[in-house]
């Protein structure tokens, strides 16, 4: 249960704050505080309360409050549905109560703001994340309210909007670097290639697509440059493409925001290779 545009960001940040560095399980002491502050935080009463921390993340708020204001009436028009009668809510079998959800998964897919960036980069500076009391640092504290928002909202999805199988991730990333490209050694792949020998957590929302075709995508990985496919198999997850900034493009174009998986679950990457 997570997200995270996978056609943006990873190439767009240093790598010490890049948004898609999975952490092995063997770091306990920051699994721990991570999910001592995710269970001490109240889950907000609106989509609005959970965002406003994020401006100490560097989050224009006021912009981000703006486009989920514009969304929720949108959403609210009585033009969907096969007799375009329905709030767009009730057209998907969800209702009004949904919306306060379906606006923080909706903020969490957008490029401008890009809240996910902030988020994710707060989650994955290994510099300043954590202190050394071991708890969680300044900046992850303040995204805790989104975070929790969003992991209820992908928990409130119904049956509905569940997938169980294949999924890609593509990043513009090489492990452990550029100059040493060795994701067996890195990821500690069995000689078998059947996927790493224990599970890989990512500490931060992420997104990935049921389509393997998307990653040819420019946008995406593409041809050229250093670039890291995920492939998890047998993985289980939501579709929220419904609530995502990138459902107003082309139809007939796939989009990283097909599943969504959240912070604590573990999943183990099957196949990893730089194209």
């Amino acid at each position: 249960r997570d997200p995270a545009p996978a056609n943006t960001a990873v190439d767009l940040w240093p790598p010490a704050m890049a948004a898609d560095f999975p952490v092995d399980t063997a770091d306990p002491e920051w699994e721990i505080a991570l999910t001592r502050a995710f269970e001490d935080t109240p889950t907000p009463a609106s989509v609005e309360e959970a965002i406003d921390p994020l401006q100490a993340l560097g989050v224009d708020v006021v912009a981000a409050k703006a486009k989920i204001e514009s969304k929720r009436l949108e959403w609210n028009e009585p033009k969907w549905g096969d007799q375009a009668d329905q709030a767009y809510l009730d057209s998907l079998g969800l209702g009004e109560w949904f919306m306060k959800y379906a606006l923080v998964i909706y903020a969490y897919t957008l490029q401008e703001p890009a809240i996910f960036k902030h988020v994710n980069a707060a989650m994955n500076d290994r510099m300043h994340r954590g202190t050394a009391d071991g708890k969680c640092g300044q900046k992850v504290l303040c995204s805790m309210q989104f975070a929790k928002l969003l992991d209820a909202a992908v928990v409130m999805l119904p049956a509905s909007f569940d997938y169980i199988g294949d999924i890609w991730r593509g990043i513009r990333y090489v492990f452990p670097s550029k100059k040493d490209h060795n994701p067996a050694k890195h990821f500690g792949m069995r000689s078998n290639g059947d996927g790493p020998d224990k599970p890989l957590t990512f500490f931060s929302f992420k997104s990935f697509t049921t389509d393997q075709e998307v990653m040819k995508g420019d946008a995406f990985c593409g041809f050229q440059g250093p670039r890291t496919i995920y492939h998890i198999q047998d993985a289980k997850g939501k579709h929220i493409r419904a609530f995502s900034d990138f459902q107003a493009e082309e139809s007939s174009r796939s989009t990283a925001q097909d599943f969504d998986s959240t912070a604590r679950q573990q999943m183990v990457v099957q196949w990893l290779e730089h194209w």
